[in-house]
């Protein structure tokens, strides 16, 4: 009941926000910009992996921000799909309509396809445990045995979250609608042991990749200055321990277990 619930109130507010969605994470606002840029070439190697002729599954896909930056790095000829249990989040992608599948991922028929990759990028926060049981079941299930799927979590280490988390009680006050933090829904953040023990049995925990390096409220009073930081970071600190800690999230990279032949 609470997972339905959870997932119920995801939807209604990615379908409130909707209208214009893309514009938030347009060149206009630069924080926002840069840390979803960032995300997306951390999970395609800045762009450089060829994804033609290849199957791809976009979870929780949203306006298709994947699907226009692969398409603008030259992989025409991809068999790129999308689903989100949003309807008019997929209403404003340009993923071919014959390719966009409303839903969850483990109820729809995607005809017994087996998946090159698979991306959840930016939707874990918003899956209840039980759920993201099911989506990792899923992936397990219909990955091709050469496969990877790359999965974003945020960082319940990081020096971000523990300033958010300190924050949020005076946040709420200045509630807006078309903010996480104003939302009623729960929100899930993970350590690196905490996935190691989610995927262990399923997949193999082939690389980790420490993203964004910014921190609350710097990014939102000063998104500039925090941009600028975060690169000084990766420039200095990245060899460091310290690198986790000043990584809000990290993209897990994960390919199956092949099962040996009796």
């Amino acid at each position: 009941m609470v997972e339905k619930r959870q997932q119920e109130e995801v939807k209604d507010f990615f379908n409130r926000i909707s209208d214009n969605y893309s514009d938030k994470y347009s060149e206009k606002n630069p924080f926002h910009y840069w840390y979803f840029n960032e995300r997306l070439n951390a999970a395609t190697e800045d762009g450089d992996i060829d994804f033609n002729h290849k199957n791809i599954l976009d979870i929780g896909t949203g306006t298709g921000a994947l699907y226009d930056f692969l398409i603008a790095k030259g992989n025409n000829q991809m068999n790129f799909f999308g689903c989100d249990i949003a309807e008019k989040m997929m209403e404003e992608s340009h993923i071919p309509k014959e390719n966009r599948f409303v839903g969850n991922c483990y109820e729809i028929d995607f005809g017994g396809k087996k998946f090159d990759y698979v991306f959840v990028l930016g939707v874990t926060t918003y899956l209840h445990p039980d759920e993201q049981d099911k989506v990792l079941k899923f992936i397990s299930d219909n990955l091709h045995p050469d496969g990877t799927a790359l999965i974003s979590f945020t960082n319940k280490r990081s020096l971000n979250y523990i300033l958010y988390t300190m924050s949020k009680p005076f946040t709420k006050l200045f509630k807006k609608g078309g903010r996480v933090a104003s939302q009623s829904f729960r929100t899930y953040n993970y350590n690196q042991k905490e996935i190691r023990l989610l995927v262990k049995g399923q997949f193999k925990l082939d690389n980790l990749i420490y993203i964004n390096q910014t921190f609350f409220p710097l990014s939102h009073l000063l998104p500039n200055f925090s941009i600028r930081l975060a690169k000084f970071i990766q420039r200095h600190v990245k060899k460091s321990r310290l690198f986790n800690f000043f990584s809000a999230e990290f993209i897990v990279v994960l390919k199956p277990i092949k099962q040996t032949a009796k």
